[in-house]
């Protein structure tokens, strides 16, 4: 934890502080293996890497922040990048594996701490 978290009552010393975790440590589980190289795929029926699928699990992340944004309405404030593209799956421009296969990964990252938007922004920034 950095010196600022260090200061903060226990709950938000502890939410930084995951969120640090996540970001910066590979000891949760290989998220970067899940990317590493770009070219792996996590199947997100067995969680193993199966690159004989012709998917890539970076393309993806980059495909479900894309979707979850895009079809924000700004004026009603609704929608936006804030992992809503969940409930977005049956919609036609959402068709594929690729949303439900990012946010079944990005699930274990969730928490009573480290709500469900964080995986789909911050994990998707890897990619670049």
């Amino acid at each position: 934890m950095n010196a600022y978290s260090q200061q903060l009552p226990d709950f938000q010393a502890q939410t930084i502080g995951e969120l640090e975790s996540i970001y910066f440590d590979d000891a949760l589980g290989g998220f970067f293996s899940a990317i590493r190289p770009c070219t792996s795929y996590i199947d997100s029926k067995t969680a193993k890497v199966n690159n004989s699928l012709g998917r890539q699990t970076s393309a993806q992340w980059i495909r479900t922040a894309f979707h979850d944004f895009v079809t924000a309405d700004v004026v009603s404030g609704v929608g936006g990048l804030d992992a809503s593209i969940g409930f977005e799956t049956l919609r036609p421009e959402n068709a594929g594996v690729a949303f439900n296969d990012s946010l079944f990964f990005f699930s274990f990252f969730v928490n009573d701490r480290v709500s469900s938007e964080y995986p789909v922004t911050r994990k998707t920034s890897f990619d670049n």
